[in-house]
C-alpha cells in the first residue's frame, strides 16, 4: 500500500536545520544502529532514516537542506527525493496530534517560555505489537523544541524589551545537553529572539530532560507553556 505522506527529514533524525554536517552523521549512525535489521531493528524505519539521511546529505552538497523534505519508500535502496512536497491534508490530519500541557502563571508574558515535546513514532502493522510491545519502542524521534519570546508574548515584544529575559534563556539552555545526555542540541540567538533544540533517544529521557528544565526556569523565576505534539509515520512494508 502507498501513502500520500512526507516528512521532514529533519524531524526524522532529530536534529534542527541549522545542524552541522558532524551533527548530522552522528544523528544518522546513532539512529542507523538502533534501526538496523541486523541487529535486530526495524527494516522499515532503518530505510526511513536512510531516506532522510541521503537527502539531507545531497542537499547539503547543493546548499538546500533547509526546504527539502522526504517521503517514505518500500523499497531497500532508497534514493534522495530532493523535491518531494510538505504533508498536507487528510493523511497530516489523520497522523499528527497536539496535546496541551504545562502552562506556568508568570507576572509577565515575558517571562513565558514556549517548550515543545516532539515525538515521531511509525505505526503499528502487527497486533502482537500492542500486547508485547510499547509505544516507547516505535519512537523514531524525541526532541524537545524551547522557543522565547513565547506565542503568548510575541504580538507585544519588542527586540530591544527584554535583554535581560533572553540572557537567562540562553544561560540556562546553555549546559542542558551536558546535564541531560542530550544525543544532540543546537541554540540559535537572532534578533532578539531564541530557539534551541535537544534530541534524545527515548520518550524516557525526554520527559526527564523536560522537568530537568522546568525545574531549571522555575528557579530563575520564567515558566513555560509546553504541548506535545506527535506524529505517526504509516508504514510502506515491501
Amino acid at each position: 500500500m502507498q501513502y500520500g505522506f512526507s516528512l521532514n527529514p529533519h524531524e526524522i533524525l532529530g536534529i534542527g536545520e541549522e545542524a552541522s554536517l558532524e551533527e548530522l552523521r552522528n544523528a544518522y549512525h546513532e539512529k542507523a544502529k538502533r534501526y538496523h535489521p541486523d541487529r535486530g531493528g526495524d527494516a522499515w524505519a532503518f530505510r526511513l532514516v536512510c531516506r532522510a539521511y541521503e537527502i539531507l546529505g545531497t542537499a547539503r552538497v547543493a546548499g538546500r537542506a533547509a526546504t527539502e523534505t522526504v517521503r517514505p519508500a518500500p523499497g531497500p535502496d532508497p534514493t534522495p527525493t530532493p523535491k518531494a512536497r510538505p504533508a498536507t491534508g487528510s493523511a497530516n490530519a489523520k497522523s499528527e496530534w497536539t496535546r496541551t500541557g504545562i502552562r506556568d502563571a508568570v507576572d509577565h508574558p515575558s517571562k513565558l517560555v514556549d517548550v515543545e515535546t516532539f515525538l515521531l513514532r511509525y505505526a503499528i502493522t502487527d497486533p502482537m505489537q500492542i500486547l508485547f510491545g510499547t509505544t516507547e519502542d516505535r519512537v523514531l524521534s524525541c526532541n524537545l523544541n524551547v522557543s522565547w519570546p513565547s506565542k503568548a508574548h510575541a504580538p507585544n515584544w519588542r527586540e530591544d524589551d527584554d535583554s535581560p529575559v533572553l540572557a537567562l534563556v540562553s544561560n540556562i539552555f546553555a549546559p542542558l545537553a551536558r546535564k541531560t545526555r542530550a544525543i544532540g542540541s543546537q541554540a540559535q540567538v537572532e534578533n532578539g529572539r531564541f530557539h534551541g533544540w535537544l534530541s534524545y533517544p527515548s520518550e524516557k529521557k525526554v520527559k526527564e530532560a523536560l522537568q530537568y528544565l522546568h525545574k531549571a526556569f522555575l528557579a530563575k523565576g520564567l515558566g513555560i507553556e509546553q504541548w506535545t505534539r506527535e506524529m505517526i509515520v504509516p508504514r510502506e512494508d515491501s
